[in-house]
């Protein structure tokens, strides 16, 4: 009779291996479910949904148990590979300081960080572009919302610099008639000034090469002619 007894112990679970998911109550062994870092078990289910819910929910982001984070290294085995995948790629998007989304309204896709060069983002999913500053499609050259060009043209105001008709780039003229050949395409120009390159920096640490220093010593070294 003992022996019997003995038997039919062995067949139950122990209770000391069988714990509660902290979700949905039911009953499951430390090695058939995940567990949290607090010591709370999660099923597969509710982990899977829990998580799931967490990648278009980013107030659920990351996913926590008793304010403890939930690592996905360590639950990955008891989620779908599709879920961890698209889990990894939220990961990156929440977690990125400054984001960037297509400005393709029918796409809006998060674009990697991967994906952006300087100014402009490349969108994996509709291939189109977008600009880091203005958040509209991109375009071509200094967009206009750039901070720096802005102080760039607040002086060029302020110091009654000009622009070349053709190509917008900012000159100066310091002495001589108004007649200047900027280097662009666009030939002879009547403006104010000579040519100051946006991109190159001039020694006074500005990021588009602003400078009140005389510039007509510059006329060789830029391509250009007064005439």
């Amino acid at each position: 009779m003992a022996a019997s007894n003995e038997d039919e112990n062995s067949e139950k679970p122990d209770g000391a291996n069988v714990l509660h998911c902290i979700s949905c109550g039911d009953e499951y062994s430390n090695e058939s479910a995940a567990q949290a870092p607090c010591g709370h078990l999660w099923c597969a289910g509710c982990l899977g949904r829990y998580f799931g819910r967490a990648t278009v929910d980013e107030g659920m982001f990351p996913p926590q148990c008793c304010t403890q984070p939930i690592l996905l290294t360590d639950v990955s085995k008891w989620l779908p590979a599709e879920l961890v995948t698209e889990f990894e790629e939220k990961q990156i998007e929440f977690t990125t300081p400054k984001r960037l989304y297509c400005a393709n309204k029918r796409c809006s896709a998060f674009i990697l960080p991967d994906n952006i060069a300087i100014d402009r983002g490349s969108c994996k999913v509709c291939g189109r572009a977008t600009c880091t500053i203005c958040k509209a499609a991109g375009h071509k050259g200094i967009c206009s919302r750039d901070p720096a060009r802005r102080r760039t043209m607040a002086l060029a105001k302020r110091e009654n610099w000009q622009k070349c008709y053709g190509c917008k780039t900012v000159v100066e003229l310091d002495s001589g008639c108004n007649h200047i050949t900027c280097r662009c395409a666009y030939g002879p120009r009547t403006v104010s000034s000579v040519m100051l390159p946006e991109l190159r920096e001039l020694g006074d640490g500005s990021p588009y090469g602003v400078t009140t220093r005389p510039l007509l010593d510059m006329v060789g070294m830029m391509g250009m002619t007064t005439s």
